[in-house]
């Protein structure tokens, strides 16, 4: 059976891990851990010391013996399970070169910067949080063949991946100058350039409400609390009020490079 070979990722770049405050959790582990091992160690030494006194040594170890076993086990069980907690809640992004490799939960994904189609972005605020602290990041990747890894960060406490606004600028640096170069030529060779719901073709723009908007048709294209406006002329009624369509930025991959090819080939 033959396995595809890992891609040459090139040389590491840097690690962004995945935080959760499981403090309290293993506070909890550890003072039931220490419980289940000393009772049954505590009352084999109690049996150990009362056999020692009445028969001697040969009983003391006979009628502990069997609570020393069950301690020892305990406390080995106990082991496999902080070990096994820890290596499946490890969750970390490594930035490479040429790409990145995704561990989660004991397994690992690769991922080439050339499988990378697109990178969105979306900045949830939380009210429960004052001066933006509890601002939810989350960043799509999106891959060849529909893949697709969605990750999470707040600006404080996180929840999440560390420095996520750092690991996307990192991304968006290295692909975007690839993609630009490649979306230009297609529109000048006639192909559409898709993003997301969200397609382009050199006269014109495509949306899911209107399906076909020639350039002389948009008036802005903006960005608005989380959504992308599209306003387009409103060219059949007397009224001078645009049409307005709104797409959640979250999904709408490579969003800076569809409004920069929306302002060359607009003008």
């Amino acid at each position: 059976m033959n396995h595809k070979p890992a891609p040459d990722l090139g040389s590491k770049v840097a690690i962004y891990p995945f935080t959760h405050d499981q403090k309290r959790k293993w506070i909890i582990f550890g003072l039931a851990g220490i419980v289940l091992v000393l009772f049954p160690l505590a009352y084999g030494l109690y049996r150990g010391f009362f056999g020692f006194n009445r028969y001697g040594i040969v009983a003391a170890i006979e009628w502990g013996k069997p609570w020393f076993l069950i301690a020892g086990g305990i406390a080995v069980l106990l082991i496999v399970f902080i070990v096994a907690q820890w290596i499946f809640t490890q969750k970390e992004i490594i930035l490479f070169e040429k790409g990145l490799i995704l561990r989660s939960n004991g397994f690992s994904q690769t991922l080439a910067m050339d499988e990378i189609t697109g990178i969105s972005t979306d900045v949830v605020a939380s009210s429960s949080q004052p001066d933006n602290q509890g601002e939810i990041r989350r960043v799509s990747i999106y891959a060849h063949l529909g893949r697709q890894i969605r990750l999470n960060g707040r600006a404080a406490n996180p929840y999440g991946i560390q420095n996520l606004p750092e690991l996307t600028t990192r991304l968006k640096s290295t692909l975007y100058p690839k993609l630009l170069p490649k979306f230009h030529n297609q529109l000048l060779s006639g192909e559409k350039v898709q993003f997301g719901k969200i397609s382009i073709q050199k006269d014109y723009l495509i949306t899911p409400f209107k399906k076909k908007t020639l350039w002389t048709e948009l008036q802005h294209v903006t960005i608005q609390s989380g959504y992308l406006v599209v306003e387009l002329k409103n060219l059949q009624s007397s009224r001078r009020n645009p049409i307005q369509e709104r797409y959640p930025i979250s999904r709408v991959p490579n969003l800076e490079l569809l409004l920069e090819l929306i302002r060359e080939f607009s003008c």
